[in-house]
């Protein structure tokens, strides 16, 4: 039998139920992580995992990795979140931190292909032990917290997953309808390709860009060969003469 507190007890070993109730009134252990080089734009690394019975807290204070800028960086600390989920037997991606009585804050989420990492570590008799630093310049994050349950973490965070993935949907359209009023307002016809191009610039993906035109009513004018987009309001009288596309 694994010794009380041990970093490395896995769920083969004594009753986590047990196991949560032996660590009530007991100090978290600050457990060891993996050495990882320091990311520039991570000013704490690697981090600290706090097991508390059933509590696994992932803390990398102000982590942000773009998929698409960093493909290295991204999937490297991919494989290290996987890694630490396999050797505590807890989930960590978008997982909410569980004890039998207590639901808490999530630990990650993943929103516009970045990855934001922000815990707090609960003791499993409720006192706040420790908690992460925010990120100012993030934008587009979305707090979901849990109620109190008894419910697995698994079952829980599934939940939360199809959460996370709703704000996001929607978080993304807002964003390209201000973008696509940003880029049209006042300025009559833009030609479609540069609209295309200033979305791929902000990270608009295509198919949302398509969800927001439709959503402010943009209509699509054809002058010649080329493609214009333009907000309903800023049509005139001369563009009776134009050719309308599909809106």
């Amino acid at each position: 039998m694994a010794q009380k507190n041990s970093p490395t007890a896995t769920k083969s070993e004594p009753d986590l139920n047990e196991r949560a109730q032996d660590n009530v009134g007991h100090d978290c252990e600050q457990l060891e992580l993996p050495d990882i080089p320091k990311p520039a734009f991570c000013p704490s690394w690697p981090g600290h995992a706090t097991m508390c019975g059933l509590t696994l807290d992932l803390m990398l204070t102000g982590a942000r990795i773009n998929m698409f800028d960093m493909p290295d960086e991204y999937r490297r600390i991919s494989a290290y979140i996987q890694d630490l989920e396999n050797k505590f037997g807890w989930p960590v991606k978008a997982a909410p931190l569980k004890h039998p009585r207590k639901s808490h804050e999530i630990a990650q989420y993943w929103l516009d292909q970045e990855i934001i990492l922000q815990a707090r570590a609960i003791r499993p008799d409720g006192l706040m032990v420790t908690q992460a630093e925010h990120v100012a310049d993030v934008k587009n994050r979305a707090t979901i917290r849990g109620s109190d349950t008894n419910a697995t973490g698994k079952s829980v965070g599934n939940s939360v997953k199809v959460n996370v993935t709703n704000l996001t949907a929607a978080g993304a359209l807002d964003s390209a309808i201000e973008f696509v009023k940003r880029v049209l307002t006042g300025k009559g016809h833009v030609p479609t390709k540069e609209v295309e191009s200033l979305a791929a610039e902000a990270r608009v993906a295509p198919k949302t860009l398509e969800r927001a035109g439709k959503a402010v009513k943009v209509k699509k004018i054809k002058v010649g060969t080329r493609w214009f987009w333009t907000l309903p309001a800023s049509r005139t009288a001369s563009d009776d003469n134009l050719d309308e596309g599909p809106a």
